[in-house]
């Protein structure tokens, strides 16, 4: 507890509420979501910032720590419940993993070209008149 919530706690005498918060109102308890919405956007109006919901805080928060941090000390903060709940919400912001996929499906993309260059080149084929032509994928 910091020196001022000290303070506050002992001007508030009996009236003090504990609740372990460390933004609160001067008897304790916790802050009105009229107020914190309300401060915020004064906020962001007096810095000049773009206007972001408040929830928008919490992810660009977890964004920043799965950069950095392992994925289950994430979901402790975030106070998730499962491991695959905070996997899938931020599942596009997991380093390397999106280069991962993207590199596989370079490959694969690659070898369609490359058969395709090898089918497709030289002389056409004469075709046989009794049946249409359908295309076929082959593997």
């Amino acid at each position: 507890m910091s020196t001022r919530q000290l303070e506050v706690r002992l001007i508030q005498g009996p009236l003090w509420e504990a609740h372990g918060l460390v933004f609160f109102i001067y008897i304790g308890r916790p802050l009105g979501y009229r107020r914190v919405t309300r401060d915020y956007k004064a906020l962001l109006l007096r810095s000049g910032l773009p206007e972001i919901r408040f929830h928008d805080l919490r992810h660009m928060a977890a964004s920043i720590m799965l950069t950095g941090r392992p994925l289950h000390e994430v979901l402790r903060v975030l106070g998730h419940a499962s491991i695959t709940l905070t996997a899938n919400t931020y599942r596009h912001v997991r380093p390397g993993e999106g280069a991962a996929a993207a590199a596989h499906m370079e490959s694969l993309l690659g070898k369609i070209r490359a058969r395709e260059q090898s089918v497709f080149s030289g002389a056409p084929r004469r075709l046989p008149s009794h049946r249409p032509y359908y295309p076929v994928c082959r593997r």
